[in-house]
């Protein structure tokens, strides 16, 4: 009897396990200080705290994140989407650029299921000019997001004058912690 290629099976397990380990996952709230919840089966989503939750997140996303460009660039590296699953840096020199790229991650994430959050949508507007400019904004489908002054990804404060030397170190920071977490 054949069984196919040993990746063949390798991956046929990985799904199998996959689909068993979510289909059976239950999770319990703490409740004041000792008392748990009864058991709720998750329905959605992945586990908080999983080591593999953001590869998962990180695989299902990859085709819908490629589509993001034309944003900044440092030598060779495109810095116009940072990720570290569902943590996103978009950067871009221009809003048309950056709500064109928004308007693809939207489309491209709703068409796998996935809905973008405008209250955890935060942007910051870096500028050398020192003249009062009108307030620049950007929208996720229709609903206005309006610039902050600074902003924290992966836990890195960042503001309007953090420096392009700055950007590429968070750029180094989110592979790390992708490549080694």
């Amino acid at each position: 009897m054949q069984f196919g290629s040993r990746k063949h099976l390798s991956c046929a397990f990985a799904h199998r396990f996959l689909k068993f380990w979510y289909s059976n996952s239950y999770i319990r709230v703490k409740l004041g200080l000792e008392k748990l919840s009864e058991p709720v089966k998750l329905k959605r989503g992945l586990r908080q705290g999983s080591v593999l939750s953001p590869i998962l997140f990180n695989t299902l996303t990859s085709k819908v994140t490629k589509q993001i460009s034309g944003g900044l660039r440092f030598d060779t590296c495109d810095l116009s989407l940072i990720s570290y699953a569902d943590d996103l840096l978009m950067l871009s020199f221009s809003l048309s650029v950056l709500q064109d790229n928004l308007d693809k991650l939207v489309s491209g994430y709703s068409a796998i299921g996935l809905q973008a959050n405008g209250q955890k949508t935060e942007f910051l507007v870096f500028s050398s000019a020192k003249q009062e400019a009108p307030t620049p904004t950007v929208s996720i489908d229709g609903a206005i997001i309006a610039p902050s002054s600074s902003l924290e990804y992966l836990g890195l404060p960042i503001s309007c004058d953090i420096t392009y030397s700055d950007l590429y170190q968070v750029h180094v920071l989110s592979i790390y912690n992708f490549q080694y977490s």
